[in-house]
């Protein structure tokens, strides 16, 4: 942003390419002038607004208090500003000094005496507050002007100081506010509002020597239109958001039903309004909602009476009334997509992340339209510095709205959302609300937590989709199938509410059409729910006319089967699942081996195969043989003893495979012992030793070891 705004550009040529070394040697010498940069000594200064409008009031002060945090604002009244040149610039990029008119002081007479020629304007209602600052932020400032665009370390200090500023001068707008409410509370004044940053972008930073322009909204640091042009190229065009055709077409139609709401939420999302713009979002996605709901029902024949009386019937229950629009227009809220390759470590092809699904969608509109109404009926206000909750919020009701109207998109991977993010403020820095008032934080970085990877943020979110607060396993079974490469769809909405009585993905496995089930945390698979499970199939192959899989993702199915109470009634309900060609499988055994194929280079056909087993699948490929239990962990030796069953056996070079939960453990031993022996062979039964290598996580007594042969054969040998 700040770059952007300060009008850093390449300067010909293409991009230079970095060696490793460089990079390094780069990231070394950014972390000594940073550290150089807040070390710095602290100075004081001023930072002060012009209001777009004017407080009735005497110049004065006014004590101010946010929390904890104090502040003394200066009110001015009357104040002029200089600009150098002809024109006065909204933008305030040619102020060079504002005073009460009159003499001018030394400093400021000795900017206006730099320049050849001055124009003064009155200014509105200013603020002034008393700061302190680093001193080389006041340095790297007035070095701007004179900085090479490839002098990086000198850029990125400039960069620092105008983040900096920014984010200090965006921290001062609650104490602004404070006393904007005050003024109102007491005047009755109507033209007096609740600032944002779009309102006051104009701040300046001043001390005895130095004067200093901060924006906070690129946007209007602008005195002509925005241009654009390509990296390492000096030619610039201006940036033209559609054409006169288009909104030519545009103004001879109306406006589909809701997308004024939804376009005015972007608008109040830019301008800081967070609260209202939440409150146009939801607006949008009702209006929409009836709207089409309307239209839906009159189109199929009904009356109008009728129609309004179908409405009528989910006024107030929205859910009720989306799942029934689903229903009308043949489409569900959409599933996740994720690229099959989503594991992959290629950095020329990135994995990409599945966006929201209809889980997420539906539970992200709940809990926006909670906020709404918090809003709307308890008068919450959104405070400035949430502005990523509410770009949330926003974001999500924008693709929820465009489902809805899928031949008006407007979504926020349109071409020109990237654009329209550059000329918004961002304030990277943050500030501390002290008891001695506002300070600037020095960002820490923890490389082991703030740097993070594409896969690696991708796996959390796999993980998550089980173990997180929020399950959802929607995104757990469209992670699964895309990284065994298994191609998938969305299943048609349905009448049914319950996961059990309708598949969620229609998916191909092994060749063979396949019914996706992705049952919830908690879900009991009684006599009740194999049946409703069965039927669904049925049905869906009386429908569809061919023979048909099922596969059921069930978190909790192991525990199910495995534990002592397990009922023989159960075990016929697993029988009658075997016969009807369904697959149940535990979903946390099944991410252990999606992460397996990461960890230990499974084959994704060893899982396939397991997935298109029916019954009850344990997950466990056919290549891993049971050999025996572990006896007893040896940590001291950095081994573990190992009770060898009949008629198995372990040579050296084989890889022994321990599972836990949804986690899977698996190395090959560098060496076996057997009486402290190293062999290259055992056969049972016996206790052997194996080698653990270092990093692999505590092995407990009593797992059952698994071992896989180094040439991919069994690990069972049956006597002659």
């Amino acid at each position: 942003m700040a770059a952007f705004a300060s009008g850093f550009r390449p300067k010909g040529g293409p991009a230079k390419v970095m060696s490793l070394e460089e990079i390094q040697a780069a990231f070394e010498n950014r972390e000594r002038e940073e550290r150089k940069f807040w070390d710095a000594p602290i100075t004081k200064a001023t930072i002060a607004a012009e209001l777009p409008f004017w407080l009735m009031i005497e110049p004065s002060e006014v004590e101010l208090r946010v929390g904890d945090c104090p502040a003394k604002a200066t009110i001015h009244q009357g104040l002029v500003a200089y600009h150098e040149g002809k024109f006065c610039l909204n933008s305030n990029n040619n102020l060079i000094a504002v005073v009460y008119d009159g003499p001018l002081p030394r400093s400021e007479q000795a900017r206006v005496d730099s320049v050849e020629s001055v124009v003064k304007r009155l200014m509105k209602t200013t603020v002034e507050f008393d700061i302190e600052i680093h001193e080389s932020v006041i340095a790297a400032w007035i070095q701007r002007n004179s900085v090479l665009p490839d002098d990086n370390t000198k850029v990125s200090m400039v960069n620092l100081a105008m983040q900096y500023m920014s984010s200090l001068a965006y921290a001062h707008l609650p104490f602004i506010n404070r006393l904007i409410y005050a003024y109102r509370s007491t005047s009755f004044d109507p033209f007096a509002f609740e600032v944002s940053e779009w309102d006051v972008p104009n701040w300046f930073i001043e001390t005895e020597e130095s004067f200093c322009i901060v924006n906070l909204m690129p946007y209007k640091s602008l005195d002509s239109s925005p241009d654009v042009g390509v990296l390492g190229e000096s030619n610039r065009s201006r940036y033209l958001a559609t054409t006169p055709e288009d909104v030519q077409a545009q103004a001879n139609t109306e406006l589909m039903a809701g997308k004024s709401q939804i376009l005015d939420a972007k608008s109040l999302l830019i301008r800081g309004r967070f609260s209202e713009a939440i409150r146009s979002a939801v607006t949008a996605i009702e209006v929409s909602v009836e709207t089409k709901t309307r239209d839906l029902l009159l189109s199929s024949g009904f009356p109008n009476e009728q129609v309004e009386a179908k409405l009528a019937e989910t006024k107030m229950d929205f859910f009720e009334r989306l799942r029934r629009l689903q229903m009308l227009i043949g489409r569900r809220i959409p599933g996740p997509r994720v690229f099959w390759d989503w594991l992959n470590d290629d950095s020329d092809d990135p994995p990409l992340a599945p966006y929201l699904n209809g889980v997420q969608l539906t539970r992200e509109l709940d809990a926006v339209r909670r906020i709404r109404h918090e809003i709307v009926h308890r008068g919450l206000g959104v405070s400035i510095f949430d502005r990523g909750p509410a770009l949330r919020a926003i974001e999500t009701m924008s693709w929820l709205f465009e489902w809805l109207e899928p031949n008006d998109p407007f979504g926020e991977e349109t071409e020109h959302y990237a654009f329209y993010s550059t000329m918004r403020g961002q304030f990277p820095l943050e500030a501390s609300f002290t008891k001695d008032g506002v300070r600037m934080r020095e960002p820490k970085m923890d490389l082991e937590n703030d740097v993070v990877f594409p896969k690696d943020s991708l796996i959390v979110r796999y993980r998550q989709s089980l173990e997180g607060d929020l399950p959802d396993p929607d995104v757990f079974a469209a992670m699964t199938l895309s990284a065994l490469a298994v191609s998938y769809s969305d299943a048609d909405p349905s009448n049914e509410q319950s996961r059990l009585a309708h598949e969620q993905l229609w998916a191909k496995i092994g060749g063979r059409d396949t019914l996706v089930f992705s049952l919830e945390r908690g879900t009991r698979l009684d006599a009740n729910a194999v049946s409703r499970l069965i039927q669904r199939k049925r049905n869906a192959e009386i429908g569809s006319g061919r023979r048909l899989r099922g596969l059921v993702f069930l978190e909790n199915a192991n525990s199910l089967i495995q534990h002592d109470g397990f009922e023989e009634l159960f075990r016929e309900n697993l029988y009658s699942l075997q016969l009807a060609d369904i697959t149940l499988v535990d979903a946390n055994r099944v991410m252990g081996c999606i992460l397996a194929m990461d960890n230990y280079g499974w084959d994704q056909q060893w899982i396939i195969k397991k997935l298109s087993q029916p019954g009850f699948s344990d997950c466990i490929p056919d290549v891993f043989s049971a050999i025996g239990n572990v006896k007893r962990p040896l940590p001291r030796h950095s081994a573990v003893s190992i009770s060898m069953n009949e008629d198995s056996r372990f040579k050296s070079g084989d890889r022994l495979m321990f599972l836990v939960s949804n986690r899977f453990i698996e190395f090959t031993p560098p060496t076996i012992q057997v009486e402290q022996e190293s062999v290259e062979r055992v056969d049972g039964p016996v206790d052997f030793g194996a080698e653990v290598p270092d990093g692999i996580p505590a092995i407990k007594s009593g797992w059952v070891a698994y071992t896989r042969q180094a040439s991919g054969g069994s690990a069972v040998t049956k006597p002659d």
